[in-house]
């Protein structure tokens, strides 16, 4: 079991023992570019032998980072931009292989607000073969299609 977390700015992988009590091993896998300062709200994912940490960048983004290993070398992309105030999403496919953003919208001071948003299988496509970096250094992200 693995888990994901963010310290001095940068995204650190934990290996679990199998009780989930302790930890077996840590490690930095990502820094991220100069121009995202900051980042909160790790959300580790696999999905078909591929790892996938989803990362917030307050207010408005989320970004995918992304790797055949648990601890490295990773790739960063956007998933979700200007969308304001967002925070703390994650991703839900159906059983039908539809997926779908959930995410929640900041309505302060009336508390937030849950949204869903379906991606289009041309933008989920090109997250998931999103190719791992070979240096496992950070490279410049590129914004993602609009999404009607």
């Amino acid at each position: 079991m693995y888990v994901s977390y963010i310290y001095n700015d940068a995204v650190w992988v934990a290996q679990l023992s199998s009780n989930a009590k302790s930890e077996v091993k840590s490690q930095q896998v990502y820094s991220p570019p100069s121009n995202i300062v900051y980042l909160e709200g790790s959300r580790f994912y696999k999905r078909n032998g591929t790892y996938y940490i989803l990362l917030t960048h307050p207010a408005n983004e989320e970004w995918v980072i992304k790797s055949n290993s648990p601890f490295g070398s990773y790739s960063m992309e956007a998933l979700v931009q200007s969308v304001a105030p967002l925070f703390l999403g994650g991703l839900v496919d159906t059983p039908n292989s539809q997926w779908y953003y959930m995410a929640f919208i900041d309505a302060y001071p009336g508390g937030a607000f849950q949204f869903l948003l379906q991606f289009p299988g041309a933008l989920m496509a090109s997250l998931l073969s999103l190719s791992p970096v070979a240096s496992g250094a950070p490279h410049t992200p590129t914004p993602p299609p609009r999404i009607p």
